[in-house]
């Protein structure tokens, strides 16, 4: 009688893990990213840097080819790429790309498919302090001329831009947002943000205004027992390009040509600061997860800051005592 042969036990630390193709593992850490309840768009970030990473090592790229040499290689590729205007990769692009390989590395280190953590061998690319843009008070109330609440698209309009002005908005957050969501009575709105957190966010009485002309009086024409806020004139949901392209006519036709989705956003935070809003509250405003990201917008201020100067110095309210002190 033939002796069988004892199997050997196989560990994961110990097993063999350079053939394993790389397009399988993208995959595997683009489901980890889903299980986190990541947005859609965090996951297709990833999922663009990573799959043009593996189209540069090549379609049948293994595990074995994630070598510090040739993601060196990969970052000067992309340095020496042009755009299809002929303008090369900015500065932020590269360091997204940097940043998007080195978070796949240290993962690959921790669930064991690789034995050393690469990410520490990556550098990232300098990035300069881009300075944000944020609409004066003057070019706001250019916007809102050409914003009437006398005709249905105009008051769809101002309804989107004063949510994205009131209550710093994101693009995404005013496209998927349902009629259900605003609570009109109590001046809330509901928003599902970055990581798919409902959250409720206040806004004013003019918002409240133009809200309500457009839920109650123009909406029912579109909706047709539809969920969405902003339908679409051809049926379903006002898309993300729909309310941009909306946005680049009214930059044209206000003369306002930076104008763009963001820029409001922008404009909320530092606008809530120049009227005296608490930096914490701001941060809670535009849920914000660190304070840090709110700081950004303090040096915008300095215009408002010198004014309330001029308006509140102790020094000039004291001015009439010391004077008269001193004589």
């Amino acid at each position: 009688m033939a002796a069988q042969r004892k199997r050997r036990k196989v560990t994961w630390p110990k097993m063999n893990k350079d053939d394993i193709p790389l397009r399988n593992v993208i995959g595997e850490y683009l489901q980890y990213h889903d299980g986190l309840n990541h947005s859609p768009k965090t996951i297709r970030w990833y999922s663009d840097i990573l799959f043009a990473l593996g189209g540069f090592l090549g379609t049948k790229a293994q595990l074995a080819d994630l070598t510090v040499p040739r993601l060196r290689a990969y970052q000067s590729h992309l340095r020496s790429r042009r755009l299809d205007d002929g303008r090369p990769l900015s500065d932020e692009s590269l360091h997204d790309h940097a940043r998007g390989i080195r978070t796949f590395l240290s993962w690959l280190h921790r669930e064991g498919y690789l034995d050393e953590d690469l990410a520490r061998r990556i550098d990232l690319p300098r990035v300069g302090t881009k300075e944000l843009e944020v609409l004066t008070e003057e070019e706001l109330t250019r916007l809102f001329q050409h914003l009437p609440l006398g005709d249905d698209q105009g008051c769809r309009n101002a309804a989107i831009v004063t949510l994205m002005v009131d209550c710093g908005l994101r693009l995404s957050e005013v496209a998927g947002l349902d009629v259900d969501d605003v609570d009109l009575e109590d001046g809330l709105v509901r928003v599902l943000g970055k990581s798919r957190r409902q959250e409720q966010v206040p806004f004013g009485s003019f918002t409240r205004t133009v809200l309500r002309r457009w839920i109650q009086h123009y909406r029912p024409y579109f909706a047709d027992g539809t969920p969405e806020l902003f339908p679409s004139p051809y049926g379903g949901r006002l898309s993300m390009e729909g309310i941009k392209s909306m946005v680049q006519r009214l930059a044209e036709r206000s003369g306002i040509e930076r104008l763009h989705p963001h820029l409001l956003r922008h404009t909320a935070a530092t606008r809530l600061l120049a009227n005296g809003c608490d930096l914490h509250t701001v941060q809670r405003i535009l849920r914000h997860r660190n304070v840090a990201t709110t700081t950004r917008y303090l040096h915008l201020l300095h215009s408002d800051v010198q004014e309330k100067m001029r308006t509140f110095s102790p020094m000039d309210r004291l001015q009439r005592r010391v004077v008269g002190a001193s004589r």
